[in-house]
């Protein structure tokens, strides 16, 4: 997590995504919570009112008051100049002490010791690729892509309805995705895997939602 700003000052940090948010001490490890609904996505906030009550909540869950708080949040790259200026508005309405806010890569490649290079950050919505120099982002070396994590969810819904007509929730996908998924480091890693699959040479996997229920998520 992050250690920024004064290293006296207690800071919250917030990186808020599409379907959850990151919070907590600067330098202590973050608490996961559920996005509030409709509050965040694609990476922009898209109710203000929501993301108040989300913050509200976060300031409850650390058992801060905002008179007493430091808010540091963590922004995509590309965040527009004009939410930047709604989010320290709404911030300071609450009565916090400070706001800044900050661009996630830089700030990934910092927790690994590093000030340049490439990082790419997989959303649940979209997915995003940004080159760092020296802890500058190069606009002209950003792109991002409308497919994130909820593109793999979805597709594990679907097929696991096709094959067991049973239905499933998001969470129970993500379980099996969590469990089960395999993860490829490169792309012959990854065509290994799909021949295998193809030819059933890869393990079978039962993925059980309750005692006494199992399925085949192979």
């Amino acid at each position: 997590f992050c250690t920024l700003l004064a290293p006296a000052m207690d800071v919250i940090v917030v990186d808020f995504g599409s379907e959850q948010w990151k919070v907590g001490w600067s330098g202590k490890v973050p608490t996961i919570l559920p996005s509030p609904a409709n509050a965040v996505r694609g990476g922009l906030i898209t109710s203000w009112d929501a993301f108040r009550s989300g913050l509200m909540r976060v300031f409850a869950l650390l058992t801060a008051t905002p008179e007493e708080s430091n808010l540091l949040y963590v922004v995509p790259a590309q965040f527009p100049e004009s939410s930047l200026h709604q989010l320290r508005h709404v911030s300071f309405e609450t009565g916090v002490r400070s706001v800044r806010c900050m661009p996630a890569p830089p700030l990934a490649l910092c927790s690994e010791g590093a000030s340049s290079g490439i990082v790419i950050d997989i959303g649940a919505t979209k997915t995003s690729l940004t080159a760092v120099y020296e802890g500058a982002i190069q606009d002209y070396a950003a792109t991002t892509t409308p497919c994130g994590g909820k593109l793999i969810t979805d597709k594990v819904i679907s097929d696991f309805q096709e094959l067991h007509h049973v239905p499933i929730s998001t969470a129970e996908a993500t379980a099996i995705i969590q469990q089960h998924g395999y993860v490829a480091a490169n792309p012959k890693a990854l065509q290994e895997i799909i021949e295998k699959g193809k030819a059933g040479a890869l393990p079978p996997v039962m993925w059980s939602r309750r005692p006494g229920e199992r399925y085949d998520v192979s």
